[in-house]
């Protein structure tokens, strides 16, 4: 039954725009006029590869090969400067209001590459249909910015859209572009300086509020990774269905358990946030990254660290099947566990050489307290 609705969505998409015929078609069109794409799983917003946007691509090869493995993955693209571009997402009637709200305060912006998105269903109620207005950044650096005001979203560098012709996951239809308004008969505008100066004002402010760090070294690219691939297998938020609570429980996976500074698990969290029915404004998110530094847990703050380097000590000797690795990989275990864990070792300054050429040096290593032995 799913299928066959993914496949009259489909259909019904082809109809209206007169472009596509499958999936691959789709993505390969996009590759070909420069934006980077990566699939989403069938019907969803969630990335189908481990990196998400990361991975994304104009490569033939791989995006042969990923709609080979599966010809029903949606299709998504990176936005920012990976693929030149930057897009107002505009979410139903009360985004409508807010567009016209700015446009009266910053210029109407000029017609450009217009993707119509399919309503959401929240709390069983049809939100009516939002639209993704593609601009190019003209080599600009932006930034996702969730709620820049009522119900508009900026999708730009760390972020994507889902892309026609893919299929809504409440199954309300499959997104389209606006008659005569596709990549077929117009190029994206340039936004007006009015809107780059706005935004990137309003970029400003966000990067003006100091990240919490919250004492802990910074994780390494292995443990973020870790995490990102974590919160990229949660399913997402949604709205009336515990949404709020699933939410704080991830922002507690990021920055509690994995123990990531807030510049690390932002990105983190945004990425989950983007999936999210409707996605959090930037206060709520805020409100929840927040809660979860003050958040309690049963187990210290940063402990998923070391069970995730426990995990790749095995996994990995067993690959290469060297004692050499294994006695390697324990040495930085032990380096990294005393630092989560916070603990004093002997006195003295302690250079290191692993067995395969590693140098550690812990510097400053105090004497534990005699008192009482």
């Amino acid at each position: 039954m799913r299928e066959q609705r993914i496949h009259y969505t489909l259909l019904y998409s082809m109809l209206e725009n007169f472009i596509f015929t499958n999936f691959l078609e789709a993505a390969s069109y996009y590759a070909d006029r420069g934006l980077a794409v990566f699939p989403l799983l069938p019907q969803s917003k969630v990335p189908a590869t481990l990196n998400g946007f990361k991975d994304a691509t104009t490569n033939a090869d791989q995006i042969q090969a990923w709609w080979s493995d599966n010809p029903h993955y949606n299709v998504a693209i990176a936005t920012g400067n990976r693929s030149g571009t930057i897009v107002i997402d505009i979410d139903g009637a009360e985004g409508e209001e807010s567009l016209a709200t700015l446009e009266k305060q910053l210029g109407t912006l000029p017609v450009t590459i217009t993707q119509i998105t399919p309503g959401k269903m929240i709390n069983g109620q049809w939100t009516g249909k939002g639209r993704h207005l593609i601009f190019r950044t003209n080599g600009q650096q932006f930034s996702c910015r969730t709620g820049i005001v009522k119900s508009i979203d900026i999708k730009a560098d760390g972020g994507y859209i889902v892309a026609a012709p893919s299929v809504h996951p409440d199954g309300t239809g499959s997104y389209t572009f606006a008659e005569g308004l596709s990549f077929n008969d117009i190029e994206p505008a340039e936004l007006p300086q009015s809107w780059n100066t706005w935004i990137l004002a309003e970029q400003d402010k966000k990067k003006s509020k100091a990240p919490m760090s919250h004492t802990l070294p910074p994780a390494s690219e292995a443990i973020i990774e870790a995490c990102r691939q974590e919160v990229a297998r949660i399913k997402p938020a949604v709205q009336g269905h515990g949404g709020d609570k699933k939410t704080f429980r991830v922002a507690c996976l990021i920055f509690h358990d994995f123990g990531l500074s807030e510049a690390e698990g932002r990105p983190i969290l945004e990425e989950y946030n983007l999936r999210c029915v409707p996605a959090w404004d930037e206060r709520k998110l805020q409100h929840k990254i927040n809660s979860a530094f003050s958040h309690a847990g049963m187990k210290p703050r940063g402990w998923k660290r070391s069970d995730r380097l426990k995990a790749n000590i095995f996994r990995h000797s067993v690959r290469s099947y060297s004692i050499l690795a294994v006695l390697d990989r324990l040495l930085l275990l032990f380096v990294e566990q005393c630092t989560v864990t916070q603990k004093i070792l002997p006195c003295g300054t302690m250079p290191v050489i692993s067995t395969v050429g590693r140098r550690i040096t812990i510097k400053k290593w105090h004497p534990r307290s005699s008192k009482g032995h």
